[in-house]
């Protein structure tokens, strides 16, 4: 059911205990007595769970695993939560194949990943934009018959929105809305993002009435993706429309956002809305770069000297 193998994963993580006592002593003094006590094998599995937890908090990933095999050593059986954890610290520091890793080794030591563990598993990939392999993991979770959340969605929507496959974000947040699961704007943003990407201006500005709809809140990084899908095709006109419902929301706009539409209006020789767009950076105290200044002086008359 799996292709963990497939892929191309590296062998099993090898740290001696020394190398584990000096990771421990970096963290908090419970994990170094868990370490001590581990060796004695004065320990259950609860303690286990309790050190693999704050090896995460500590962003720990190698400790984790060397406590997770620990189990093994001292013949406890370890359980979701223990391989969880450990996954999740890998998930955290963006350990995607090591992640991936502990949760085959979960499997054959036949404990039932929950949709926690699934999550974490797309989480770590997507953070690596491995998004291929974030679709497999989503799939199988389906063919188990485990029921998807918010937080799956989020995961691969992300995964894709690293690499520009917007029709599967796109399509991915279509079916989580036909599932009716509550939808955040950290996905629509998302998914917005991989519509800019894919120069989507359409499907952008679609996806930003949704968010109005749903009652959420649009941010800066929302109306910034969808003014630069926008830019991309040349909508200089919608991209000033969005500039204003901005300035209506008293959203920060920021000098990215402003360089989107004086470069739209650079492609499309718009002179005086460019002009216009940089007199507003000037009064807005923002920082002018070189590519704001330059294509604002593209498409203008040509008194303004282009810098080099």
């Amino acid at each position: 059911m799996f292709f963990f193998h497939a892929i191309g994963l590296p062998q099993r993580l090898q740290v001696s205990p020394g190398e584990v006592q000096a990771v421990a002593a970096r963290l908090t003094f419970d994990v170094y007595r868990f370490m001590t006590f581990a060796r004695a094998a004065f320990v259950d599995l609860i303690d286990l769970n309790i050190a693999i937890r704050d090896c995460k908090r500590a962003s720990q990933w190698q400790a984790s695993l060397r406590l997770l095999h620990c189990a093994e050593e001292h013949r406890l059986k370890a359980d979701v939560i223990t391989f969880s954890t450990s996954l999740s610290a890998c998930e955290k520091e963006s350990e995607w194949q090591q992640a991936l890793q502990v949760l085959e080794d979960m499997i054959q030591n036949e404990v039932e990943p929950n949709i926690f563990t699934y999550n974490s598993s797309i989480s770590a990939l997507g953070k690596a934009a491995q998004w291929e392999a974030s679709i497999h993991v989503f799939d199988d979770i389906q063919k188990m018959e485990i029921q998807l959340d918010i937080i799956s969605y989020a995961s691969v929507i992300s995964a894709c929105e690293k690499t520009a496959k917007w029709q599967l974000a796109y399509a991915l947040l279509r079916e989580h809305r036909q599932r009716q699961l509550e939808t955040d704007l950290i996905t629509y943003n998302s998914t917005i993002s991989a519509c800019e990407k894919g120069s989507q201006w359409q499907h952008a500005f679609e996806l930003l009435r949704q968010i109005d709809v749903n009652q959420l809140e649009s941010d800066v990084i929302t109306y910034s993706a969808a003014i630069s899908a926008c830019e991309k095709s040349d909508e200089w006109q919608l991209a000033i429309h969005l500039l204003a419902e901005m300035n209506q929301k008293y959203l920060e706009v920021n000098v990215i956002t402003y360089s989107a539409i004086i470069i739209a209006c650079d492609k499309t020789a718009q002179w005086r809305q460019a002009l216009q767009l940089l007199r507003e950076v000037g009064e807005r105290s923002l920082q002018v770069d070189l590519i704001i200044y330059n294509s604002a002086a593209r498409c203008t008359k040509p008194d303004i000297p282009q810098v080099l």
